[in-house]
């Protein structure tokens, strides 16, 4: 009704989209598309090209400018500039995948130059010494006296890249690459106040957690990966002290109980009605669902969103544990056939604090797992593959 009354006082309405016929040139170039997921995606585009008269082979950046504008000013879209950029990712993908297409890309954006180099950028004996240091923080000797403790490959690829990020902020702040070709100078009590005044400038004079993350990696690799005298390691760390402890000593980015942020994110489940919409989650996104007849790829994905919030309430667990559970060596069933009672188990060498995980699913998370694995699985991926989320 609102919008019969805009239309009938002339104001301008935002159509939803452009229904017409697409013109014959670009009707064809449509039927040469065998992918869903392309052809959805290119279809507004598309169907305002012919509403323009625009010809498949002249579409450039300039088309693709007014169709933003057209999504911005016109057409009823939330996000135009994310659609428009999705839309020019299509178009090149297009180009590349479809037979017959116009071969002229379209510009996607300039991506944001960060300041990191790659390790090939630096002397081959800086890269040498930093997996040197991961190979000894990587296993224990338990015969050597004051041994390091082993550290997970998460925190040790983390190590890896605060050591790179470093090197780059030294290169960023003047230092020669060329003078970079051991630990010891990167870890030089001048140049680590260089480096750390470039992290400072970029963050205007904040100490960040990421700043001082680096500080804590540059500590231990300094500690058990530069060879330095117990001298030459208390200069460095009276530097990094400066980053990582506070006027009073105390560890900066440590404090007790929860930031204000994430008191204000936990607040709103003091609402007895919010806690039962996270509670029921699963029974909401599937309400409605045939219980018996095939589903649509997207009823799949709501009973797979379903299915990954049931197990999170049942077992909480990080976003990479859940990205990579597998049928039969994570996901158990007590019975051969998988029947019986469904366990879940994650080995320590899996989760960032070494100790093994597991927990029985109760019956109505096995009856959604059941529900998703013969309705919903064989829609989302190779139903032979040993994923639960492929």
């Amino acid at each position: 009704m609102a919008r019969k009354a805009f239309k009938a006082t002339g104001c301008f309405v935002a159509p939803g989209a452009y229904n017409g016929p697409l013109t014959p040139d670009l009707a064809a170039l449509a039927e040469r598309i065998t992918s869903k997921a392309l052809l959805y995606g290119l279809s507004r585009f598309l169907h305002v090209a012919s509403v323009h008269g625009w010809k498949s082979k002249e579409v450039s950046d300039a088309h693709f400018d007014r169709y933003e504008e057209e999504l911005e000013t016109r057409l009823a879209c939330k996000n135009s500039k994310r659609e428009a950029k999705r839309a020019r990712q299509l178009w090149n993908q297009a180009v590349e995948t479809v037979p017959g297409w116009p071969s002229t890309k379209v510009s996607t954006g300039k991506k944001h130059e960060g300041y990191c180099f790659a390790w090939s950028a630096f002397p081959a004996p800086l890269k040498a010494a930093v997996d040197a240091y991961s190979a000894k923080r990587s296993t224990r000797d338990i015969f050597a006296k004051n041994a390091a403790e082993p550290l997970s490959p998460r925190t040790l690829a983390d190590h890896e890249f605060k050591a790179r990020q470093f090197a780059s902020a030294l290169v960023r702040s003047g230092v020669e690459i060329e003078s970079l070709g051991q630990l010891r100078d990167l870890l030089d009590p001048d140049r680590l106040q260089t480096g750390f005044r470039f992290f400072l400038s970029r963050s205007n004079g904040e100490i960040t957690t990421q700043i001082i993350g680096i500080a804590c990696a540059l500590a231990s690799i300094a500690r058990w990966g530069s060879g330095m005298s117990e001298a030459e390691l208390a200069s460095v760390n009276n530097v990094l002290n400066k980053v990582r402890r506070d006027e009073t000593g105390h560890s900066r980015g440590r404090r007790a109980g929860m930031t204000a942020k994430n008191k204000a994110l936990l607040r709103q489940f003091d609402d007895p009605a919010n806690v039962a919409k996270i509670v029921y989650a699963a029974d909401i996104l599937c309400e409605g669902l045939p219980p018996q007849a095939p589903l649509t790829v997207r009823q799949a994905q709501i009973v797979r969103t379903a299915l990954m919030i049931e197990l999170l309430l049942v077992f909480p667990i990080r976003e990479a544990n859940l990205a990579s559970l597998r049928l039969g060596q994570h996901i158990q069933w007590s019975q051969p056939g998988r029947r019986g009672v469904v366990s879940i188990y994650i080995q320590p060498g899996e989760v960032k604090n070494d100790q093994d995980l597991e927990v029985q699913l109760p019956a109505r998370t096995t009856r959604l797992l059941e529900y998703y694995l013969k309705h919903a699985l064989p829609l989302l991926g190779d139903p032979t593959a040993p994923w639960l989320f492929p």
